[in-house]
């Protein structure tokens, strides 16, 4: 893709590609809550469900999700930070028993169990966790520092630049993640070049960088611009432009001038 191709030239043909497969994008944007509406244990739910997105097949762990909240305790913060290992094996255990295919989920509940131990530190220290964000919802690289750094008090398990941006998405603050289906997507495309698909720091900077480029471009909010891309590409959702890709489907390389030259 050259410099020259607009935005919303490509974001046009993604959208219309979806729809012409049988994917309906406005039925399955997901829901943007209002930050304001939520409390500590709704905000440490969307904490876990952005880790849970570590290395995961996505539609298994949403097919599941009535039965996962009600096995994490319906994410009682107190609760999880005084999980035993016996515990925290019965929980790996059923969860595995939902056919859910269970890379790092070990390590993930541990992280639960971490992270809901720093979540009762910052209540303690500003009265919630809900008010600590408040207070830098419009600063969100502060808010990712004291998450993601190793330096700080708040620093959170598992959460890195992408999943901090995942996390963000879930609680309302607007943000574009860097995974491995829009770092692919991004290359195949040219945007960026990293055609290994490795997400390190600095290619999760350079795409949240072009994602948000993007969405200013378009005129579209970050999230809304990552959900319609992330569906073009993952696996059981509109599944275009996926590690197999269906380019015969793709107005990107079907129509002229071709924005993709494909990935065969």
């Amino acid at each position: 893709m050259h410099n020259s191709v607009q935005y919303q030239e490509l974001f046009d043909r993604v959208y219309s590609s979806l729809q012409k497969s049988g994917f309906d994008v406005e039925k399955n944007i997901y829901n943007f809550p209002d930050f304001k509406e939520l409390n500590d244990t709704d905000i440490f739910k969307h904490l876990c469900r952005a880790i849970f997105t570590i290395q995961a097949v996505w539609h298994e762990y949403e097919e599941n999700f009535e039965t996962i909240d009600k096995l994490l305790l319906h994410y009682d913060i107190k609760m999880i930070s005084e999980l035993s290992e016996d515990k925290i094996k019965q929980i790996y255990d059923q969860i595995i028993n939902l056919k859910i295919r269970g890379r790092f989920l070990n390590i993930k509940l541990h992280a639960f169990r971490d992270n809901a131990k720093t979540f009762l530190k910052i209540a303690n220290q500003f009265g919630s966790v809900h008010n600590f964000i408040k207070q830098h919802f419009n600063d969100k690289e502060y808010l990712r520092n004291k998450f993601i750094k190793t330096q700080s008090q708040y620093k959170l398990k598992l959460v890195g630049i992408s999943i901090c941006s995942e996390f963000f998405k879930n609680i309302g603050i607007d943000d574009f993640k860097a995974d491995k289906h829009i770092i692919r997507f991004f290359s195949r495309i040219g945007l960026i070049d990293n055609p290994k698909v490795k997400i390190t720091d600095k290619i999760a900077f350079q795409v949240r960088k072009v994602g948000f480029e993007f969405a200013a471009k378009i005129e579209k909010p970050a999230h809304y611009v990552d959900n319609v891309l992330w569906f073009f590409c993952a696996d059981d959702k509109g599944e275009i432009c996926s590690s197999k890709p269906k380019c015969q489907k793709c107005e990107l390389y079907t129509k002229e001038p071709q924005l993709c030259k494909g990935d065969f």
